[in-house]
């Protein structure tokens, strides 16, 4: 079991969540990953889950975009699936 931090969902999604999702993401380097699951899969948003190999796979072959904390934090690196 791996464990996954949930923050935000698409349907929770907007621009003045942003700054409080980067607060708390993770500790330095910042580290954001902007994912989703298949339909009929969901968990709530917020708190710590422990989540079996088959959603974390769902999670990670549909990762869009990969944000990144550089420069002590005073910048985000982005990558972007193509």
């Amino acid at each position: 079991m791996a464990k996954v931090k949930v923050y935000l969902t698409a349907a929770d999604a907007n621009r003045q969540l942003y700054p409080e999702v980067e607060r708390v993401s993770s500790p330095y380097p910042t580290t954001i990953v902007l994912t989703s699951l298949p339909d009929g899969l969901a968990i709530r948003c917020g708190g710590d889950y422990a989540i079996d190999s088959e959603i974390i796979q769902s999670l990670v072959t549909r990762v869009e975009h990969i944000l990144l904390g550089v420069f002590d934090e005073r910048s985000m690196m982005v990558w972007s699936r193509s």
